[in-house]
């Protein structure tokens, strides 16, 4: 009798987990908020690096994995930044497709312009309760994805990119910015150094 005692719960029990799992996700969610900001300002920062350069340096450098130059390579990551947000808002396209072999790249003042606004556009889906398990149709509907698996990938995508344009700026002579999210963090007023104890 005394092991049945364990088993009832006291009132309240259920809504204590149930306000305790809504604190939790709210921490998640912050987590994931963190790791946007730091995503859209290591886009921002490398934009603000390369509007110093020339219009030769911005087009002759080559990305070896795509071949692309650091304004295609630019316009490939934001063009799929704003596909990612926008599928997974339901909003479509917030910024134009890039398509590589028809089009120019994108100027920097339009990179910068369409960068900002899809930083604004995270932000905002990152306040919904999307549900990561949510399937989304890509590719025209040729692919279902988790939502979750659209965020990890957005993540991914723009570290990926964002290396390669810097791979493309040391090979030309250029130390590029230090985009750690430690450098986020630090710029942002996240973290800071303290004299060690």
């Amino acid at each position: 009798m005394a092991r049945n005692r364990h088993l009832s719960r006291p009132a309240g029990a259920t809504t204590s987990r149930a306000r305790l799992a809504g604190l939790m996700l709210r921490r998640v969610d912050g987590a994931l908020e963190e790791a946007f900001r730091a995503h859209s300002w290591a886009t921002r920062r490398l934009l603000e690096f390369c509007q110093e350069l020339t219009p030769e340096q911005l087009a002759t450098g080559r990305n070896d994995a795509t071949g692309w130059s650091v304004l295609e390579t630019f316009s490939h990551l934001v063009s799929a930044d704003g596909y990612y947000v926008g599928s997974l808002d339901g909003s479509g396209r917030p910024v134009p497709k890039w398509n590589e072999p028809d089009e120019p790249a994108w100027g920097m003042d339009a990179l910068v312009e369409r960068s900002a606004r899809l930083s604004g556009l995270w932000e905002t889906y990152l306040k919904t309760r999307d549900d990561a398990d949510r399937l989304v149709m890509l590719d025209e509907g040729t692919f279902e994805c988790r939502a979750g698996v659209i965020v990890a990938h957005a993540l991914h995508h723009g570290d990926l990119h964002r290396e390669q344009i810097c791979s493309i700026l040391r090979r030309i002579g250029l130390e590029p910015p230090d985009l750690q999210p430690w450098e986020y963090a630090v710029d942002k007023g996240r973290a800071r150094f303290v004299s060690s104890a």
